[in-house]
């Protein structure tokens, strides 16, 4: 993404939402410094070129970053629990080889697999996606 936008910011420089997206994307990728400087060539090109200063939106974006602002931070949203990994039906793999496919009602004590699907949960990728976790409840 960086480097499209600085494609961007190259091709039409006076342009500042491109100029603004390119600094709070090296922002968020950690570039602070980077990201003054590509304000400062900007104000210095209008300065010069038109006697101007940036936009209000993109002052403050720079004062934010100046700042460092937390709430320019990039925010996932809240991890999302994963299904726990299954280990093992508690030792029933003929009758889950019968089970797969059919319609069953399991039945029995506690702890003894009866809450456990018997075709498991759906497949899981081999890693969670970023931002996700997934119990362990189960000796690794």
């Amino acid at each position: 993404m960086l480097a499209e936008l600085r494609r961007l910011v190259e091709e039409y420089p006076l342009w500042q939402r491109f100029r603004g997206q390119f600094m709070l994307a090296l922002y968020r990728s950690g570039r602070r410094v980077e990201a003054l400087a590509a304000y400062a060539a900007l104000r210095g090109r209008l300065g010069d070129g038109y006697a101007i200063e940036p936009g209000a939106a993109l002052q403050l974006l720079h004062h934010r970053i100046l700042h460092d602002d937390v709430s320019l931070h990039a925010w996932a949203g809240p991890p999302v629990l994963l299904p726990h990994d299954v280990t093992d039906f508690t030792g029933r793999q003929d009758l889950l080889d019968q089970a797969i496919g059919a319609q069953v009602v399991l039945h029995g004590p506690a702890g003894v697999g009866s809450r456990q699907h018997p075709a498991g949960d759906p497949p899981l990728p081999a890693r969670p996606p970023p931002g996700c976790a997934r119990p362990r409840t189960a000796p690794q």
